[in-house]
This record gives C-alpha cells, structure tokens and sequence, in this order.
C-alpha cells in the first residue's frame, strides 16, 4: 500500500483484519490531531474484521513541513481526496467501504461522501452544527442531526455488519 509521490499524506498506519474481514474503514482525523491518536480504535476494529486506515492529513503529524503548516486549502483537500481513494483501493476487494471522520475530518468525510459514491457508510464524529461551508446539496443539517446524533443504542458494529 502506498501513495503518490506528489500526495501530501506521507504517514499512515494499516491494521489488517485479525478475523475474517469484513469491511473497510479509513479514519480521517481532526484538525490539530494525527491518525496514530486513533490506533486503539483501529486496533480493536482489525479485531472485529475490519481493515482500517488512519493517516495524517497535510500540515499534521509526525511528517509535518513547517511550511505547509495551517495551509490546507484546496490544494490540501484534493490531496485528501486522492489519499482517501487510493486507500480505499488498496484494499482490493468487495467489502463495504466505511468513512469515519471527526470534527474537522467528519467535514471532509462528508464532502468526499458527497462526491464519491463507493462509501457505504459515513460515521461523522464531532461534526459541526449548521456551518456555512457545508453544503446541503444531497444531506441536510436535519438529516445529519438526526441520522448521525449517537446515543446509548448505537452501535458501530452492528451497524457495519447491517450494511
């Protein structure tokens, strides 16, 4: 598994299924945050049959240029994009793709949702409420308050495994 030369996603860490697999997951971090904060998460879902990706989006991390630093802009998202796609197909099979993103990562979870139809689940953690940037062209903030609001009941395995 690897990625493009160009990309500005260097880090990523793969946890294989430690069962019979399946699903796919990538986890895209928060702002300020890196994918390696996420390893206990991915490590017990490999447990549960998923193989999982965290990576560290342009500007965080341990790979980090200290002049890419708060400059995410467009640039940064179409890396995003690229890195979050070839992730998912490198996985390489006909598993259920799920995207979990929290705070600032459930907002480019939800615009990559948007734009590419092979996520069979959208799991956003922390996403803000009604913010001018989001679009509303396929999901409202109803919807999303009331489809993605967690509470005792929910279950993200047992979600996975409904798909």
């Amino acid at each position: 598994m690897g990625l493009r030369e160009a990309d500005a996603v260097r880090q990523y860490q793969y946890f294989p299924a430690k069962t019979t697999a399946c699903f796919n997951l990538v986890i895209v971090h928060g702002m300020q945050e890196h994918g390696r904060r996420y390893r206990a998460f991915a490590n017990y879902l490999s447990e549960q049959g998923g193989n999982v990706i965290s990576f560290d989006l342009p500007g965080h991390g341990i790979e980090k240029i200290s002049d890419q630093l708060g400059d995410f802009g467009t640039d940064g998202l179409s890396s995003s994009f690229t890195a979050i796609s070839e992730f998912f197909q490198s996985f390489a099979n006909d598993l259920p793709n799920v995207l979990f993103g929290h705070s600032m990562g459930s907002a480019l979870a939800l615009r990559y949702a948007e734009q590419y139809q092979h996520v069979a689940l959208l799991i956003l953690c922390g996403l803000p409420v009604n913010p001018v940037w989001m679009p509303t062209s396929r999901l409202s903030s109803c919807t999303l308050r009331a489809a993605f609001t967690c509470h005792q009941a929910f279950n993200i395995l047992t979600t996975i495994q409904n798909l």
